[in-house]
């Protein structure tokens, strides 16, 4: 049995699913299609922000030579965040246990993996687009164009407390990566062919509210994923309160709005029993979404359904 894991460290970056790469050696032209990349300046000449987001169903995406809408003013909240981020990593309140971790997130990302590696044993990540399992794949086979993950992975160590250990941050999540598997949630079996074991963690960030038309998806979808985790296992859900839309350069994406009473009920429906639910309040002035609230719900399952 690994060490048990505090259920917040997996929620660090998760308010704007916030990770850093170099500013000059960033890749605008290497973004796929459905991977929509919008650069912020934090003020720092040696960093960037990347903001990447998945629209499941489209596939307008930004050009490499499409210039990128200034977002400086969001410095500020990006601190802020960083702040958020690390109370949450250092709170020991709450554990899930388990060796095998099952990674459901909003487009081709490994910040959080970075943390995840120290915990699990093996990580199975699910994606919904063939761009997306192209662009991990370039990344955990370490190929030319791949992102770069290096800055996140410092920022990750010195967080732990662990600054030194950055150089093989990555390479241990790599090898923490077992399998990358397309899913197809209009399926039975949205992993068809494969067919996975039940995972002892379930981690779901942010694409049910993305992929889901309603709230009956939303509640399908849901159960679906939960079938993939063991009774017993936890689920790391993390979404967004009373979102319709967000904006990536001129185009509007659409995003399912639920409030916290549904989100609680589909939960529990779904099998859960909820043992923590976190709100943080999102404080940007921006007009590039309406988002005001970011939840973090951790859930243990008790049962099939």
């Amino acid at each position: 049995m690994w060490p048990p894991i505090p259920y917040r460290m997996l929620l660090r970056h998760c308010c704007n699913i916030l990770t850093v790469r170099k500013a000059k050696g960033c890749k605008r032209g290497a973004v796929s299609p459905l991977i929509k990349t919008e650069v912020i300046d934090t003020g720092d000449t040696s960093l960037k922000v990347v903001v990447d987001s998945v629209n499941s169903g489209s596939s307008q995406h930004l050009q490499p030579d499409e210039e990128l809408p200034n977002m400086d003013e969001l410095s500020h909240d990006i601190v802020e965040k960083r702040k958020q981020a690390h109370v949450l990593i250092s709170s020991e309140k709450g554990r899930v246990r388990g060796e095998t971790l099952l990674d459901a997130t909003m487009g081709p990302l490994a910040f959080h993996l970075l943390t995840a590696c120290d915990f699990f044993k093996e990580i199975n990540v699910i994606e919904f687009t063939d761009a997306n399992i192209r662009e991990f794949e370039m990344w955990k086979n370490k190929e030319p164009g791949a992102a770069d993950w290096s800055h996140t992975a410092k920022i990750v160590c010195d967080l732990e407390g662990k600054s030194e250990e950055w150089p093989g941050k990555e390479d241990k999540a790599r090898r923490a990566v077992k399998r990358i598997v397309k899913c197809d949630l209009t399926k039975d079996n949205p992993l068809e062919p494969v067919v996975l074991p039940q995972m002892d963690c379930l981690l779901c960030m942010y694409v049910l509210l993305i992929v889901s038309k309603d709230h009956q998806a939303f509640r399908c979808n849901l159960k679906k994923l939960a079938s993939m985790l063991k009774i017993g296992g936890h689920m790391l859900l993390v979404g967004t309160y009373n979102q319709s839309f967000y904006t990536i350069g001129e185009h509007k994406f659409f995003c399912l709005s639920c409030d916290e009473e549904f989100v609680r009920e589909a939960v529990c429906d779904a099998g859960f029993i909820i043992e923590n639910l976190e709100t943080l309040s999102n404080k940007s002035t921006r007009d590039l979404t309406d988002m005001k609230h970011v939840f973090f719900i951790i859930a243990r399952k008790e049962r099939e359904v």
